[in-house]
């Protein structure tokens, strides 16, 4: 317990080097802390080490900021020097209850896979080394670190990593801005950029001309909300990568909206080129509705909506 006291001592927190590569997580003090020290006081050390004059923090990072704010010298526990790995394994120890999200474990990894790392301490960082998850983070680190901040807004799931490396980073700066400011869903992710990556091979032109030519960009600078740009860009992408299809779902769409026409059903196909299914909808609030809901039916029957089904087919 001596020894312990012995280390521990009262700094200006000025004197010490806050942004160091081991700071995994560096985030500015809420108000709520500058509060919580400026009534109670700091309830427990921040941990440093010293070499020569100058002084290392390890964790404790708005701890030190606040009470810089607040102008008061910080409880400090010093620790021998370290190496920069182990340094950062004793910040990710003490920061990393509750697990951390995927943009925290990417922030890690960047530092870590500078290392070589044993089974042990992957362990430590909760991973495998014949896990997916392994694999998923080493694709995820060979994009530009202003990726990581779609990953944290949840823009983007860490599993699509594999896909935007396959493109150039010319074509990466154009993809960002597919999801810079739209929240995607994983399947909608690995559709466009699947899509965009068939395209791009198949035409051998540049991503930055083909979503040029797609109108991409004008969706995106368009009023439209953040989900109807999604479902807009899905459908020029897809439209773009199958032409043929794409005709045969206006044919369809065609058909079914004169089938329609004037009565108080919709119809819609699911387009499912394999069959041939229809689906009715209407909505009707009295029975004298109904009555004309019905023979509207019988109407659209005798016209046959399958009539000539195949014609549509022929592409």
């Amino acid at each position: 317990m001596l020894a312990l006291k012995e280390k521990l001592s009262l700094i200006d927190p000025n004197q010490i080097i806050t942004e160091n590569p081991w700071i995994l997580w560096p985030k500015e003090p809420c108000p709520e802390l500058l509060k919580s020290l400026e009534y109670l006081g700091q309830l427990e050390p921040i941990l440093i080490f010293q070499e020569q004059e100058k002084i290392f923090l390890i964790h404790g990072y708005k701890r030190t900021l606040a009470l810089k704010n607040l102008k008061k010298n910080i409880l400090a526990l010093k620790i021998e020097k370290k190496s920069p790995k182990k340094l950062g394994f004793i910040y990710y120890s003490l920061n990393s209850l509750p697990y951390p999200s995927k943009w925290a474990l990417v922030k890690a990894f960047r530092f870590f896979s500078k290392f070589k790392l044993s089974s042990q301490e992957l362990a430590i960082l909760g991973i495998h080394p014949k896990d997916l998850q392994l694999k998923l983070l080493n694709n995820w680190i060979k994009l530009p670190k202003k990726w990581d901040n779609l990953l944290q807004l949840e823009h983007l799931d860490l599993e699509i990593g594999g896909l935007v490396k396959n493109f150039s980073l010319n074509e990466q700066d154009a993809l960002f801005l597919l999801f810079k400011d739209l929240k995607w869903s994983k399947s909608n992710q690995k559709k466009v950029l699947q899509w965009l990556n068939e395209i791009s091979l198949k035409t051998q032109k540049q991503l930055n001309s083909l979503l040029e030519e797609m109108n991409i960009f004008t969706v995106l600078n368009s009023n439209l909300s953040p989900q109807d740009k999604i479902k807009k860009i899905l459908n020029l992408v897809w439209k773009y990568r199958y032409p043929l299809l794409s005709q045969t779902h206006s044919k369809i769409l065609n058909h079914l909206k004169n089938l329609q026409a004037g009565t108080g059903w919709t119809i819609d196909h699911p387009f499912q080129l394999e069959n041939s299914n229809l689906i009715f909808k209407g909505k009707f609030s009295n029975p004298k509705d109904l009555s004309q809901a019905i023979e509207e039916l019988k109407l659209i029957a005798k016209q046959n909506p399958w009539a000539n089904w195949e014609s549509f087919l022929d592409i």
